[in-house]
């Protein structure tokens, strides 16, 4: 038996997420600000209500957050995975991201996560059992022309989340970090879209992964133990382009910003 908690689990990859480890023996802990979806998320699920507890809670607000864990605490069994899924993104230049909206998405993207870790992770050691997933991106460990806030929480969160990777090393917590490349979800729609035209850069979705084929990939990578679960194999390809190919890489980023610059003006 176990208990998963997931936060974000009203749409997209969360809500993939709870679907994938829905079975009879998991009770699943379901976070979201938005409740209609966290509703629909339910009505997904293949498993008897009584193993589902949703919560509605703003994870931009750190001390709403700290009460509801409280409450998800005090009436449901002890977590034995936490999933940390929820996210915003922000698509604008450096020079147009408002001090509250950097505030908004470092608060949702890391330190949300942050807290929730916090709340449970002494009850996570001193059963020496557990999981701590944290779904970051691939923007995580590469550059994000146009979307330079989200890049920043996400790079935040890759830092935390390899540095308790060892400071949880033989605690018998597993910590696992998550960088996908593109997924086929709301985001882009849900984004925030600062000063230029959203519907020039709105990308083309239809080839992109689901978030169902993403949790697959998740839940295989955790399967096997592996503290970093990297998908697809662009994203590999990117990475190394990266760290080998650095004037290449360069190049690459130059020309995704420059067709950021020509779309915005359309």
């Amino acid at each position: 038996m176990r208990t998963i908690l997931i936060t974000g689990a009203a749409s997209g990859l969360g809500r993939a997420l709870a679907m994938q480890f829905a079975d009879q023996n998991t009770t699943l802990v379901l976070l979201d600000i938005d409740e209609a979806g966290l509703s629909e998320t339910g009505r997904c699920l293949n498993v008897s209500q009584e193993r589902v507890h949703s919560f509605v809670v703003n994870i931009g607000n750190i001390t709403e957050l700290e009460r509801c864990l409280e409450t998800v605490e005090s009436s449901c069994s002890p977590i034995d995975w936490i999933i940390n899924c929820a996210g915003i993104s922000i698509t604008s230049s450096a020079i147009d991201v408002t001090n509250n909206q950097w505030q908004q998405i470092m608060t949702i993207n890391v330190l949300g996560s942050i807290a929730v870790i916090n709340h449970f992770l002494p009850s996570l050691i001193k059963r020496r059992s557990g999981k701590i997933i944290n779904i970051a991106s691939m923007f995580g460990v590469l550059p994000a022309p146009s979307g330079v806030a989200y890049a920043t929480s996400k790079h935040a969160l890759v830092g935390y989340t390899k540095t308790l990777m060892v400071e949880l090393d033989n605690t018998g917590v597993d910590v696992h970090l998550v960088c996908p490349g593109f997924i086929k979800t709301q985001l882009f729609e849900n984004t925030t879209y600062n000063k230029v035209n959203k519907g020039a850069l709105l990308p083309d979705t239809r080839s992109m992964m689901t978030a169902t084929e993403a949790a697959e990939q998740i839940q295989q990578g955790l399967e096997q133990r592996r503290k970093w679960i990297v998908f697809p194999f662009y994203v590999h390809v990117l990475w190394w382009v990266e760290w080998l190919f650095p004037s290449m890489a360069r190049y690459i980023w130059r020309t995704q910003w420059q067709e950021f610059l020509n779309k915005s003006r359309q």
